[in-house]
């Protein structure tokens, strides 16, 4: 091997006896450009892996320490998992907003996973948008297991909520405050639209806008977990009907502040100028009930 080579397949992985778990970057890449960090435990392995899918709208940025721990604490208790990041090569560029990537990255990576680890199943997990490529990966490839948190169960509502957010973050050109005038469908009819970070073209918008999971839920064979977060604990419409549209779902409502929406970035400078996490201890919760739920379904 190449000294230069040799030194970067140092920075590949590591081990963390306190945590009890490794970690490494896979080498090859999932879907057309993701990175696969593959977690295992250093103690005893379950026969039971999974994916955590990545969310490709904006929020798949504030969601990375949320799903580095949630691998973490499945790698601790036995169970191999593959978490995605974009990669490399694009970062820095627009990242567009394509449900269809993300599904190839997760496809991918239940392969990868599985072609790295000796298991008798693996599920898929995922966040907010990510629910979506995790259902729709676990249904196609028949997997046994699915956790979706605070899932996006339609498109259509998830783009008309980011759009929404977009026209009142105060972040746009001269151009775009014009534009905010028209509906998104106009603009879309003229070419993509940038928004918060990330670009919507007018086929992304149509497969965004035919997506809802509970057809998908209602014909998924496996043992799901819908966890919803809420100010008051109860679950919310949406999670409530996506539950019962599973044939064997358990559904669990964390109840949180929810200081900023979930999803969005959790650090926010208090009173005192001192940079506050708003989000530690949910994220914390979050982890252990994934965990927790893997142990009694495997």
């Amino acid at each position: 091997m190449h000294a230069f080579e040799e030194s970067l397949s140092r920075f590949r992985g590591f081990d963390d006896p306190l945590g009890g778990v490794s970690e490494e970057y896979l080498p090859d890449p999932v879907g057309p450009n993701g990175l696969a960090i593959l977690t295992r435990p250093l103690g005893k392995q379950t026969g039971t892996g999974f994916v955590i899918c990545r969310s490709p709208g904006p929020e798949q940025g504030p969601l990375q320490r949320l799903e580095a721990m949630i691998a973490r604490t499945l790698g601790a208790r036995g169970f191999p998992t593959i978490r995605i990041r974009r990669g490399f090569a694009l970062e820095g560029a627009g990242s567009e907003l394509n449900l269809d990537e993300s599904i190839a990255e997760a496809q991918d990576a239940v392969s990868a996973l599985s072609a790295c680890v000796e298991l008798d199943r693996v599920g898929t997990i995922g966040e907010l948008l990510g629910s979506a490529t995790a259902l729709v990966t676990a249904a196609h490839l028949e997997l046994p297991l699915v956790v979706l948190v605070h899932p996006v169960t339609t498109g259509s509502a998830y783009v008309d909520g980011l759009y929404r957010r977009h026209l009142i973050s105060g972040v746009m050109t001269p151009s775009e405050r014009i534009a905010r005038r028209e509906p998104l469908g106009q603009q879309l009819a003229r070419g993509p639209v940038a928004l918060r970070g990330v670009k919507l073209t007018p086929d992304g918008f149509e497969a965004l806008a035919a997506t809802g999971l509970e057809p998908l839920a209602s014909a998924y064979d496996g043992a799901a977990l819908i966890v919803g977060v809420s100010r008051d604990g109860e679950p919310d419409e949406a999670v409530r009907a996506l539950g019962s549209s599973f044939r064997r779902p358990t559904v669990q409502v964390l109840q949180d502040p929810l200081r900023v929406p979930f999803g969005e970035l959790h650090l926010r400078k208090a009173r005192n100028r001192i940079t506050e996490d708003v989000r530690i201890e949910l994220d914390r919760r979050l982890a252990g009930l994934t965990a927790d739920w893997a142990e009694l379904a495997a």
